[in-house]
């Protein structure tokens, strides 16, 4: 009730902080995890024809990924980057979270960066504690639409398989933003040592 009540009061605050935090967490997504992707991943490319002879060109070796939104599929464009972070491993690795890099990239590099944006929403909010409690909701509310749209696309036993590491993603990225919401956006107190009073034994 009290959630409610603070965010039904300062609706202004609460979609400042949605935006703050979305923003920020966007803008990883496209620019972070893809520039850092580098130091994760190097795989193969293979020809897109059928060698027949030993001068053709050879296959070459590509290393981090990329992102990209497609105006003609909004929908899939925006669930591929906010899962890119997960969704990478899965389509370049077989071995999935089973590889420290890969557990790496999709699990404990999204918990820090969504701590970032978690400190970021509390840093500026400071004086709620509901704008943090929001952006973490959405973004458990925005990844359960776009897989429940996902197991309607592909059926579901096709996404069973994507359902345990997406849940730890997911999980690691609202885990981050509450952690640091709640403990790093916390304002200092700060201690008058002219008010500390004396008692007599």
């Amino acid at each position: 009730m009290t959630f409610f009540t603070e965010i039904r009061a300062h609706k202004w605050i609460a979609a400042r902080a949605l935006l703050t935090g979305w923003a920020l967490w966007i803008l990883s997504l496209m620019w972070f995890f893809p520039f850092v992707s580098r130091y994760f991943f190097v795989y193969k490319t293979p020809k897109p024809f059928v060698v027949t002879s030993p001068y053709a060109s050879p296959d070459f070796f590509v290393r981090g990924v990329g992102v990209s939104f497609s105006l003609s599929e909004p929908i899939s464009s925006t669930a591929s980057l906010i899962w890119m972070p997960i969704g990478a491993p899965m389509g370049i690795d077989g071995r999935g979270l089973a590889d420290v890099r890969n557990f790496t990239f999709g699990i404990l590099l999204p918990f820090i960066v969504a701590a970032v944006c978690g400190w970021a929403v509390a840093r500026f909010h400071r004086k709620q504690t509901a704008p943090v409690f929001l952006f973490a909701g959405s973004v458990l509310l925005v990844n359960v639409l776009f897989f429940a749209r996902h197991v309607a696309i592909v059926g579901a036993s096709a996404a069973y398989a994507f359902f345990g590491p997406l849940s730890l993603y997911v999980l690691a990225t609202v885990a981050g933003i509450l952690f640091a919401g709640a403990l790093l956006g916390k304002p200092r107190t700060h201690i008058d040592p002219g008010r500390h009073q004396t008692l007599d034994s």
